[in-house]
């Protein structure tokens, strides 16, 4: 008889014995008539499962029916023995390795997978890791562990025995980009095949937020409106107002025809070809910002409203396009002369005279205006 036996299959290896249920019974044969001295050694075994993790007690009884110590009716009962059953306590832990980042970061989780030197008593059995990782993402084991494998964007990981005190760990890596945008949400189950159902069940959760970048663009003329003649200028100022890091920003604009545009800063930032400006800005962080100014000269072939736009991305999104900030408008004057005899007809002797009368019309202002008047030369040669 034993403290607890519900569950065990018990064996045993003596022909003259049979077990029915948890009762052991060996009469007859061998048993029939033992000598002084003689003894009969009787095995009995069973395999355990998890649900028999405690410590098993057993004690035997026997009796001869001419036992002269003992009527027929009455046993002698063996010391008491006892059997440890040793069980494991695996848990699981999941950490986010470096949250948060920006869209186009590595996310990083590490699984840990111990066997409790505190609670558990025993070496884990077949150690089963699983973990569907999030969508989207090609993720990788870095390192490589030997017991693990991604398969359908499942981690698989099995080790035959994890000791008491023992730890396994495997870290699981992958490029995001704009579709991430958010949260990475993430669980890891761990199991061992002679864990009891009790310690269990052994999950861990961990979030990696992918914060991304949100450009604004804005297009600023500096003044509405300028008078031919001179200088137009456009300040075009990119901005990452989103939590994530803007990678690679690149601000392009297709400037006015018809000007010669002049990018301030030029050079490696920023420069036009074939009438587009492109300026590469790098990485922008979350509200930091870039600018350019565009500058040309106008002249009086220019009278007109010049509009323009300009667009900005990154490469793991948040791009923008400016749609305000409105136009420059190049004002030309309209320049008219009037020239008037003042009196007439006029008499010898008298004095004549006309007056000249410039106008500007506008609505520009009119610059370096010059008159020119060819002067009548009659008999006498009068002065003038």
């Amino acid at each position: 008889r034993d403290s607890d036996q519900t569950g065990l299959t018990w064996n045993e290896n003596h022909a003259d014995c049979s077990i029915t249920g948890t009762m052991l019974n060996c009469s007859g044969g061998d048993f029939a008539s033992m000598a002084p001295n003689d003894e009969i050694s009787i095995e009995v075994y069973a395999t355990t499962t998890p649900a028999h993790c405690t410590v098993l007690t057993n004690y035997a009884l026997a009796s001869a029916g001419n036992d002269q110590y003992v009527g027929t009716a009455d046993f002698r009962e063996s010391p008491l023995a006892t059997i440890t059953v040793q069980c494991p306590d695996i848990s699981v832990l999941k950490t986010a390795d470096n949250s948060p980042i920006s869209a186009g970061d590595t996310a990083s989780f590490t699984i840990t997978v111990s066997n409790s030197n505190e609670t558990g008593t025993g070496t884990a059995s077949g150690v089963h890791l699983s973990d569907t990782l999030p969508s989207g993402v090609a993720w990788s084991i870095n390192p490589s562990v030997a017991a693990c494998s991604i398969t359908n964007g499942v981690l698989s990981c099995d080790w035959a025995t994890l000791a008491k005190g023992a730890s396994v760990s495997v870290t699981v890596t992958g490029a995001t980009g704009a579709a991430q945008c958010g949260e990475l949400p993430n669980t890891a189950t761990a199991t061992a095949t002679n864990e009891a159902a009790a310690d269990g069940p052994n999950n861990s959760s961990a979030t990696i937020v992918v914060n991304c970048p949100d450009l604004e663009v804005k297009k600023t003329p500096d003044g509405g409106t300028v008078n031919a003649g001179e200088n137009v200028v456009f300040t075009i100022e990119v901005k990452n107002v989103g939590d994530g890091v803007a990678r690679d920003v690149v601000l392009t604009d297709t400037v006015p025809t018809g000007f010669t545009w002049t990018p301030n800063p030029a050079g490696e930032t920023c420069e036009i070809a074939a009438g587009v400006l492109t300026c590469e800005f790098g990485d922008l962080a979350k509200n930091a910002t870039a600018s350019v100014t565009l500058t040309a000269a106008t002249t009086a072939a220019q009278c007109q409203a010049i509009p323009n736009t300009a667009s900005a991305a990154s490469t793991f999104g948040g791009g923008d396009t400016a749609t305000d900030g409105g136009d420059i408008t190049v004002l030309c004057p309209d320049v008219v002369i009037e020239k008037v005899a003042d009196k007439s007809p006029v008499g010898y002797g008298e004095q004549m005279s006309f007056t000249i009368k410039v106008t500007n019309l506008g609505p520009g202002v009119a610059k370096d205006v010059v008159v020119t008047d060819v002067i009548p030369v009659g008999p006498g040669a009068a002065g003038w």
